[in-house]
């Protein structure tokens, strides 16, 4: 009887020595889900973040290029303004030019027409300044001896 309560005895610590086997098999995989499910959440933030971080580098590369392209406008823009602007002063200037060119010719006219004018008027005084002093000599007084 004995043989049977021993062997009766290391069955039940055979069944509890399992029961702890399958206790601590139990919370092995329990803290391995665990720990898988922390990191299939982590993986999945990190995923998620992935995406974020390519979603705004999308956007901030879209936005680099929409500068580059605004800076080429408004370059383009500017160099057409200098442009524009150059060809206007070099009208006005040339419009200017032929202004001061005819002017010039105007006043050498108006100058051949006053050296004119003047000769006529020194011509004129020349004359009166005879006449002058014919009348000068007509109306000084005359003395006869009688």
């Amino acid at each position: 009887m004995r043989s049977l309560h021993s062997k009766y005895r290391s069955q039940q610590e055979e069944r509890a020595q399992h029961r702890q086997d399958a206790e601590k098999y139990e919370k092995n995989i329990t803290a391995i889900l665990s720990v898988t499910t922390s990191i299939d959440r982590v993986a999945a933030e990190q995923q998620a973040h992935r995406g974020e971080q390519s979603r705004r580098d999308d956007a901030r590369r879209l936005r680099e290029w929409l500068t580059i392209v605004a800076l080429i406008v408004t370059f383009a823009v500017a160099g057409y303004g200098i442009w524009r602007t150059h060809q206007d002063t070099l009208v006005a200037i040339e419009e200017t030019r032929h202004g001061s060119e005819q002017q010039h010719q105007d006043t050498l006219t108006a100058l051949s027409k006053t050296d004119v004018t003047i000769a006529a008027l020194q011509e004129q005084a020349k004359v009166m300044r005879g006449q002058l002093d014919e009348l000068r000599v007509e109306q000084r007084p005359w003395l006869y001896a009688s």
